[in-house]
C-alpha cells in the first residue's frame, strides 16, 4: 500500500519532494516554503505592488498595530476583523484537538467529508502529523481545493507532477497548524492575549496557528466567515479521529475505501461517532480549469509575421509563480513571471511579471512571448516549454507564426537562469 503524505507549513512557495520509508510503506512529504525577499524586484517589469519582506519566514513585517480599532500601514494588506467571541470559541475547539493528538494514529489520506451548513459546498478535512513534522488540520474547500487534495492523493506519478513550479500554489484551504509560541506573529499574539488564551499543553508545539489559503496567494489571517467554518469543522474532526482510533483496523483511507461523508443528522454532543453516521463515497479530482490561450492583437501579430524565421533559432519560454509575495489590499499574492531565454546564446530575451488579476499567467506569457521575438528580431523555429499548460496557451498564436511548440520537462537553461535570478533577489 502506498500512502501519499503532504505536509504544508504556513509558509508557501517552491515545492520539492522528500521520501521516507518504513517496512512495506512509502511515504512522501511535500514541503512548501518561502525564503525572505528583498525589494530589488521593483527594478524589473513587476506589478505595481511592494514585495513583502519576510525575515525568519514569519509574518511579523506584515503585522499591523491595533489600538482602539484596527488599522493597517499604507500599502500593506488589511488584517480581517473577527469577533472576540468567535476567537474564544475557535481557540477552545482547536485546543481540544491538540490535546487529543489524533496524528498519533491517523494518516492524512483518511478524509472526512462535510457540507458547509451555510453554502452547501463540500469540505474535505484531513489530519496531518503522521511524520512528526507538522501537526494540524487542513480543510480543503471549493472545487479548486478538492482538486488539489484528490490529485495529490491519487497521482500515479507524483515525482513528475512536482516538477511543475506552480504545484503547491493551487491550494484552496483553511488550516490549523500547532506550533511553538515563537512561530506566532504579533497579530496572533495580540489575538490570544485579548481573549486570555493559552494552550492546555504547557510544552511543545501546541499554539494554534490559523490561516486561510487561496490559489496564488500567501497564507493569510482568517475572516469572520472562515473562523466560523473552522468552528463548525473541528468537533466533527475530533469525533472522526476518535472513531478511527476505536476501530479494530483503523488503517483505512481514500485509496481503499473512498471518503467518509458525514450524515447530516449526527450530533457530536450526544454520542460518539459510529459507522452508521458515515457514507463512504468514491471521489475523483474535478476537471481542471481549461488553459486560456494567449491573445495577441492583429496589428502585433502581423508585425511578428514580418520577422524572418531562422531555422537554427530556438527559444525556451515558461511562466510560473515567483516565490516572492506582493502586497494587495486584501491579502498578499504571488505574481506570475514569464521568462524567455534564447537556447543557443543563453541571452534573456523577455521577462514579465503580472499581478493577481492574471491568475493563469496568460498576460505575462503573452508579453514575454512578443517581447522575446521583437528582441531577437526573428521568429524561432521552435519554442520549448516546461509544462503542457504553457504549451496549450501558446499553441494557437505559435501556429499563426509557423512556430513549433515542444514540451521539455527539464528546460535546464531556463531553470538555471531563473534560479540565479531568484538567488540574486535573496542576496
Amino acid at each position: 500500500m502506498i500512502r501519499s503524505h503532504f505536509f504544508f507549513s504556513a509558509i508557501t512557495g517552491r515545492p520539492h519532494v522528500v521520501s521516507f520509508r518504513r517496512p512495506r510503506i512509502t511515504k512522501k512529504k511535500v514541503r512548501v516554503y518561502l525564503d525572505g525577499s528583498p525589494s530589488e524586484i521593483s527594478r524589473l517589469e513587476a506589478p505595481p505592488a511592494n514585495i513583502i519582506d519576510t525575515p525568519n519566514r514569519r509574518l511579523d513585517s506584515l503585522a499591523v498595530t491595533t489600538k482602539k480599532k484596527q488599522r493597517h500601514k499604507e500599502g500593506q494588506p488589511a488584517i480581517p476583523r473577527v469577533a472576540t467571541e468567535t476567537w474564544q470559541a475557535l481557540s477552545k475547539e482547536a485546543d481540544a484537538l491538540a490535546k487529543l493528538e489524533p496524528w498519533d494514529w491517523m494518516w492524512d489520506d483518511q478524509i472526512l467529508g462535510l457540507r458547509d451548513p451555510k453554502t452547501g459546498e463540500k469540505l474535505l478535512c484531513c489530519i496531518i502529523g503522521a511524520l512528526e513534522v507538522v501537526h494540524g488540520l487542513l480543510v480543503f474547500r471549493n472545487e479548486t481545493g478538492c482538486r488539489h487534495l484528490l490529485s495529490v492523493l491519487l497521482d500515479d506519478n507524483p515525482a513528475q507532477t512536482m516538477t511543475d513550479r506552480n504545484r503547491g500554489f493551487d491550494r484552496d484551504l483553511l488550516q490549523v497548524e500547532f506550533v511553538g509560541k515563537a512561530e506566532l506573529t504579533n497579530v496572533d499574539r495580540r489575538v490570544f492575549s485579548s481573549i486570555g488564551f493559552s494552550p492546555s499543553k504547557s510544552r511543545g508545539e501546541s499554539w494554534p496557528l490559523f490561516r486561510s489559503v487561496f490559489p496564488g496567494c500567501y497564507p493569510w489571517y482568517l475572516t469572520q466567515a472562515e473562523a466560523e467554518t473552522l468552528i463548525y469543522v473541528l468537533p466533527y474532526a475530533r469525533a472522526f479521529s476518535i472513531y478511527l482510533r476505536e476501530l479494530a483496523n483503523p488503517n483505512i483511507g481514500i485509496l481503499e475505501s473512498g471518503i467518509a461523508f458525514l450524515l447530516e443528522d449526527y450530533d457530536t454532543t450526544k454520542r460518539p461517532m459510529n459507522a452508521g453516521d458515515l457514507k463512504w463515497e468514491t471521489m475523483l479530482p474535478p476537471p481542471a480549469t481549461p488553459t486560456e490561450p494567449i491573445v495577441i492583437d492583429d496589428v502585433t501579430l502581423e508585425s511578428l509575421r514580418q520577422l524572418p524565421q531562422e531555422a537554427e533559432c530556438e527559444l525556451e519560454l515558461d511562466v510560473s509563480y515567483l516565490t516572492f509575495p506582493c502586497t494587495a489590499p486584501d491579502r498578499p499574492y504571488f505574481p506570475n513571471a514569464a521568462l524567455a531565454v534564447a537556447r543557443d546564446s543563453g541571452v534573456i530575451c523577455g521577462f514579465t511579471c503580472t499581478d493577481n488579476t492574471d491568475p493563469q499567467g496568460k498576460d505575462a506569457l503573452s508579453t514575454a512571448f512578443v517581447g522575446a521575438l521583437n528582441q531577437m528580431r526573428c521568429r524561432p523555429a521552435t519554442i520549448y516549454v516546461q509544462h503542457k499548460r504553457v504549451a496549450d496557451a501558446l499553441t494557437s498564436a505559435a501556429a499563426e507564426l509557423d512556430i513549433e511548440v515542444l514540451v521539455d520537462p527539464r528546460l535546464e537553461l531556463l531553470n538555471s537562469v531563473r534560479e540565479m535570478f531568484e538567488q540574486s533577489l535573496r542576496a
